[in-house]
């Protein structure tokens, strides 16, 4: 099992807590996931939908 760099990170502005994990590394990949998610349900949103996206949304969203 390999361990990676652990950062201590503030849980509720109250108590510290120290993740088995890169914590900066995890909040960059998840923000890159849910970019990624939105894009495609974006592109994926079609006219039959009770409310599609507008193409000038989509084209602002993937500059």
């Amino acid at each position: 099992m390999s361990y990676q760099k652990t950062n201590p990170a503030v849980v509720n502005h109250s108590s510290s807590s120290t993740y088995c994990f890169d914590v900066e590394s995890f909040a960059h990949s998840m923000r890159a996931y849910n970019n990624e998610i939105s894009l495609t349900f974006m592109v994926l949103s079609d006219s039959k939908s009770e409310e599609p996206i507008p193409s000038e949304v989509v084209k602002g969203a993937t500059t």
